[in-house]
């Protein structure tokens, strides 16, 4: 009888013992002493897609033939799994910053940069760690001396990518838009209809190829906080604008409020071309993520605009509740909404919108009640009592007065 097996030698049914089999032959091939025939097997590596089989291999000649065919993933894996951490941290560092229009160079997007860059920063600090325990020397790699400015400098290069990111992706989300846009305006079907839309084809076109312009460049390296907020700025991207300045710590309230203005301008100019309410608009469209950050979220300015503007335009009726709207959507603490409001009765130039307002905040935190209305009775009191010299007509006095004996008695 045939013995098990058959002609072809044993059997391997376990598929464990048959991997070990495979690994062990790769190992005994990469031991090779001719180094063509090294080279081709690691390239047979690389095309297929087992980069993982040459993470084991100690061999100088590995690592020439990564360099220079420029398999710089396959080399930081290597670095990285081998705890080369030096290595990994000039690699990924001239990774980050090469210049996609160098001749030769290669492209890297920028969420590949940010990676890098985090990558980059989770090696520095093991680099400081060996440093510490004594396991390598201080000193410069090459160019790079990795310490806690370098570690800080990556941690800043981190955030400027991410507002670089920030930007790259609402300029998208515009395209994105702007493609709508020439779809809806398409399907125009009377002759003078197609006639305008031919004239706003060429002017969306034109802008479509300037924003396309901006991501293909976006995407090809690196930006300075100041190139950051020239090109947010050229696109009207006015949410990332506030994320720069925020992210600058700029003391700049003038050039805030002259943001927060065009966000609301531009909703308001939306909505008049359409048929929907600007208010509602504008409502939903306030980024709200600053909400507490004053420094870039001037509330009592943007309160101020909302009541100027609920007056000016008003194609549907106003809305004496547009700010208590603002205040519930964005969760807006009685202690700010009093704080925006005093500073609102200052200005010479506020009137009666102001202290209707002053009035409806003053009624819900009475129907309220709780500990909100006594933490801020005294601000609250006096801001009735501010409101009550604005007011011109003595319905709206004697309601002031009504409301601050009630928040009296409520208090004992």
């Amino acid at each position: 009888s045939m013995p098990e097996g058959g002609l072809g030698g044993p059997r391997v049914d376990d598929q464990l013992e048959e991997k070990e089999m495979i690994d062990r032959a790769v190992e005994v091939a990469l031991e090779s002493p001719d180094k063509e025939f090294l080279r081709i097997l690691y390239e047979w590596f690389v095309r297929h897609n087992l980069p993982a089989h040459l993470y084991q291999v100690r061999s100088p000649l590995l690592l020439e033939y990564l360099k220079t065919a420029g398999h710089h993933d396959i080399l930081r894996e290597y670095y990285m799994t081998n705890e080369m951490w030096q290595e990994a941290v000039k690699l990924l560092d001239s990774m980050v910053y090469s210049k996609s229009t160098q001749a030769g160079a290669r492209h890297y997007a920028l969420k590949d940069r940010i990676r890098f860059l985090t990558l980059g920063l989770v090696c520095a600090n093991k680099v400081i760690e060996q440093q510490r325990y004594g396991e390598i020397s201080e000193g410069p790699l090459g160019s790079i001396q990795v310490d806690s400015d370098y570690i800080f400098k990556l941690r800043v290069h981190i955030e400027l990518a991410e507002l670089q990111l920030e930007i790259y992706e609402a300029l998208v989300n515009k395209l994105d838009d702007l493609a709508e846009k020439k779809a809806r305006r398409s399907g125009a079907e009377s002759k003078r209809m197609a006639t305008r839309a031919s004239s706003s084809d060429a002017s969306s076109g034109r802008k479509e190829v300037e924003m396309r312009d901006y991501l293909s460049r976006l995407d090809k390296g690196l930006y300075d906080i100041n190139e950051l907020y020239d090109t947010a700025l050229k696109l009207r991207l006015w949410e990332c604008c506030l994320s720069i300045l925020k992210f600058s710590n700029s003391k700049t309230p003038h050039v805030v409020k002259r943001i927060w203005k065009n966000i609301i301008c531009e909703q308001i100019n939306k909505a008049l071309k359409g048929d929907g309410s600007w208010r509602e608009q504008v409502l939903e469209a306030l980024p709200r993520r600053f909400v507490k950050s004053p420094e870039v979220f001037p509330l009592a300015y943007i309160c101020g605009l909302l009541e100027e503007y609920n007056n000016k335009y008003i194609r549907d009726n106003s809305d004496p509740e547009l700010t208590l709207k603002l205040f519930r959507e964005l969760r807006v603490p009685l202690r700010d909404q009093i704080q925006a409001y005093t500073q609102l009765m200052g200005e010479t130039h506020r009137g009666r919108e102001v202290v209707n307002t002053v009035e409806r905040i003053a009624r819900g935190a009475i129907d309220r009640k709780g500990n909100e209305l006594e933490e801020n009775a005294a601000g609250l009191l006096t801001l009735l009592s501010t409101a009550e010299v604005k007011t011109s007509t003595d319905a709206m006095m004697k309601s002031l007065v009504e409301l601050k004996q009630q928040i009296q008695r409520l208090l004992g």
